[in-house]
């Protein structure tokens, strides 16, 4: 088997994605091959399944993070779906929760977004005035390393 048609197939193609994930830049992700760049594009230009795998699934991945990130700090509802077997019968009862937001995902979020205004760096007694007020306005308890007051 060439090499091209190593990379074309369901492993190979899966050792790409996860590359491009990483961070791996085009010339890191063809010595990894042990080829050339150029061949690299080449194959991308050839076979549509090694472009895909090698486009974008980084950003995609860090989407899917984020969103998941946000959907934490901002809180949401969720449905649990339980059966209930009693002899023959067979009952399902659907069950609606709420996950609360949590404080550290707020916080992770907003010092990653606005690090000028909430970055939480050790010094910036400003910042952790404002996630304190953050976490009392909340009611929840004081989650900072530590558990010191500034």
């Amino acid at each position: 088997m060439g090499k091209f048609a190593r990379w074309t197939t369901p492993e190979g193609l899966a050792l790409l994605a996860a590359w491009s994930r990483e961070g791996c830049g085009p010339a890191e992700i063809a010595r990894r091959c042990s080829v050339r760049e150029a061949a690299l594009r080449g194959w991308a230009r050839r076979c549509p399944a090694v472009e895909e795998a090698l486009r974008g699934t980084r950003e995609v991945v860090d989407a899917q993070v984020e969103a998941a990130l946000l959907k934490r700090a901002l809180g949401y509802a969720y449905s649990e779906v339980a059966e209930e077997i009693n002899g023959e019968n067979v009952k399902q009862r659907e069950t609606h929760k709420y996950e609360p937001p949590n404080v550290m995902a707020q916080k992770l979020w907003l010092s990653c977004r606005k690090p000028e205004q909430w970055g939480g760096r050790a010094g910036d007694g400003e910042a952790l005035s404002r996630l304190d007020a953050m976490l009392a306005a909340l009611g929840a308890e004081d989650e900072r390393p530590g558990g010191d007051a500034p």
